[in-house]
């Protein structure tokens, strides 16, 4: 069983900027969407280019039916932070209730 924290967003979709390059869209798709999000681990790492990035790997809860796809961004409507879903599990673990969608996601800074 799980506990909505906040509402989110659903990002779907890129489009293309003035110079040609693809670039995600930012339109939500569905919004108001009751959900939580946990931070699993996070880890620093370093580009060629000597920048360092904080990747955070979290786990995300959305209620079962809820139309979301690999690749989707998940966006908190509270803080404005976006995660990127990598994967999907939406078997429910439970007889006896639905325990919802299960996401693990992304989050780079």
């Amino acid at each position: 069983m799980w506990l909505a924290t906040s509402t989110y967003s659903i990002l779907r979709g890129s489009t293309t900027d003035s110079f040609g390059d693809q670039k995600d869209r930012d339109v939500p798709t569905y919004t108001g969407i009751k959900g939580s999000v946990m931070l699993v681990r996070a880890g620093v790492t370093t580009e060629s280019e000597g920048r360092a990035q904080t990747i955070s790997y979290l786990v995300g809860r959305l209620p079962a039916g809820t139309d979301v796809q690999n690749g989707d961004r998940l966006q908190d409507e509270k803080t404005g932070e976006t995660f990127i879903i990598d994967s999907i599990d939406s078997n429910p673990r439970s007889p006896i209730f639905n325990s919802g969608i299960r996401l693990e996601l992304r989050h780079v800074s």
